[in-house]
């Protein structure tokens, strides 16, 4: 079992890279769409979409099964098992979309796929060969390759398609080719840390018996890991598909820009957190242990994320209009409506590992089919009936608000933490932050000021809070006392 020093100096390890990545990122999006308009932006949020779904059940989540596998032997014939997978739904794929181009018709999404096969294919390649990657650095701690992987991946794809926009043209192309190089670079990188000169010998002493063995004894992951994966998948990539089939592509531009954006916090901390968390729970999933370790992360998102939040859903418009420009203030619109379906996620991302920690697939395939339909059924009653893309997005946030409390309520209870606590330390940090966004909210309604003005009062009221948090929170200090000095031991 990890000690908490040692949790939270890996913590901070990811968490470092991913915030180089996430500031590679955020000064990068102004200039890029700058570069390409909504329109583009939506036609590679459609690819996206599709690579990021496939990817997430290639490996018939094999990889989550190596990290917890007890022996090393074990854990290399199921890394196998996962590149096995991985290429065979690649080839499948590319077969598909060479079939199903005698039927191309005006649906974007088919059209993606037929037209560029060979992007959407090599997407899917390097992102499913990435996540057996990141499991295998993962199960043996090497956390610092994990970090600098946050910060190679952005940094590569965002000079790619800014290269590629200003040299050559701003198309769709510089947004798909930026993307895969970012992962190939990426790929290379975990590949030449992961390998040495004994991995050749423990690769030649990899047997197609063993290997069948391990997948029948994990075979719980792909009959239910991967059926609730899939379904995980769906629900963050289907409202772009959906959304795509009804509304023009500058619409989904407009929404994967504000998704982007809101998915930049959540990839800042929650990436690191998710893979420490899994790795220090396997290792002891004692009831003691666990049910400590959640309350302790709940804590912890609770303070990091819901005063941001809070301020996004206050100036998001403001925010996107200077930043991104003119063009893009709608996606800031978005962004205010969809913020609190976000930070429901943030809570549930790194929390819902516990299902695999206690082999509990089945009962989570059942609950995320669940979340599935309550928010894609919201989404897809909008849209036939043909509300407009505001509305729709309320109804859509409601709902996926809703669907992940319930599995957020599932997982509290599964690690034995009783309501009180949650609800005490919910409570807390729900009080301190909206103390906090009072003045921005006052100021934002009786008072007419600059955009720029507003923005700037909202960075005060964070730091301050961080401030203020530090301060009064023992435990925040403690937390950052470790990851400062301790780590430079």
């Amino acid at each position: 079992m990890m000690n908490s020093t040692s949790f939270v100096n890996s913590v901070f390890k990811i968490t470092s890279g991913s915030f180089f990545g996430q500031f590679i990122l955020a000064i990068s999006s102004p200039i890029i769409t700058r570069i390409y308009e909504p329109k583009i932006f939506g036609f590679f949020a459609t690819y996206n979409a599709i690579v990021k779904l496939v990817s997430a059940i290639a490996p018939l989540r094999y990889e989550m099964a190596l990290v917890i596998a007890k022996k090393n032997n074990d854990s290399r014939h199921l890394a196998l098992l996962s590149f096995v997978f991985v290429s065979i739904i690649v080839i499948a794929i590319f077969l598909i979309s060479m079939f199903i181009r005698k039927f191309v018709s005006d649906n974007d999404i088919i059209n993606v796929l037929v037209s560029y096969p060979l992007y959407v294919c090599s997407g899917i390649l390097f992102w499913a060969v990435l996540n057996i990657l990141i499991s295998i650095e993962t199960r043996h701690s090497n956390f610092s390759n994990i970090a600098s992987l946050k910060f190679i991946k952005p940094s590569f794809t965002a000079i790619s398609q800014i290269f590629y926009g200003i040299m050559i043209n701003s198309s769709v192309y510089g947004l798909f080719i930026g993307d895969l190089i970012g992962s190939f670079v990426c790929v290379i990188f975990l590949t030449t840390r992961s390998f040495n000169s004994q991995s050749i010998e423990k690769i030649k002493s990899l047997s197609l018996s063993n290997t069948i063995k391990m997948m029948i004894r994990y075979k719980s992951f792909p009959i239910y890991g991967t059926w609730s994966v899939l379904v995980s998948s769906l629900m963050l990539q289907l409202p772009t598909l959906i959304i795509a089939n009804y509304y023009p592509l500058s619409i989904v531009g407009l929404f994967a820009l504000a998704n982007r954006m809101l998915q930049m916090p959540m990839a800042l901390f929650n990436s690191g957190l998710s893979q420490v968390f899994l790795k220090s729970a396997s290792v002891d999933n004692s009831q003691k242990n666990i049910k400590n370790l959640v309350l302790k992360i709940f804590s912890r998102l609770m303070m990091f994320g819901l005063l941001p939040i809070l301020v996004v859903s206050l100036i998001g418009e403001e925010l996107f209009s200077i930043i991104f420009g003119r063009q893009w203030s709608e996606a800031g619109r978005y962004t205010q409506i969809l913020s609190f379906w976000c930070f429901s996620a943030f809570l549930v991302q790194p929390l819902a590992h516990l299902v695999n920690i206690f082999e509990k697939q089945k009962e989570g395939l059942i609950i995320n089919i669940i979340r599935l339909l309550v928010r894609i059924g919201t989404l897809s009653y909008c849209v036939i009936v043909q509300i407009n893309i505001i509305n729709t997005l309320i109804y859509f946030s409601m709902a996926g608000v809703l669907s992940n409390f319930i599995f957020l309520f599932y997982l509290l209870r599964l690690s034995k933490n009783s309501l009180k606590d949650i609800i005490f330390v919910s409570g807390r940090y729900i009080f301190v932050s909206v103390i906090f966004c009072l003045p921005l909210l006052i100021v934002k309604q009786l008072y007419i000021f600059p955009d720029f003005i507003l923005i700037l009062l909202s960075i005060s009221l964070l730091i301050f809070y961080g401030l203020f948090s530090f301060m009064i929170d023992s435990g925040f200090r403690k937390l950052v006392y470790n990851a400062i000095f301790v780590e430079k031991r």
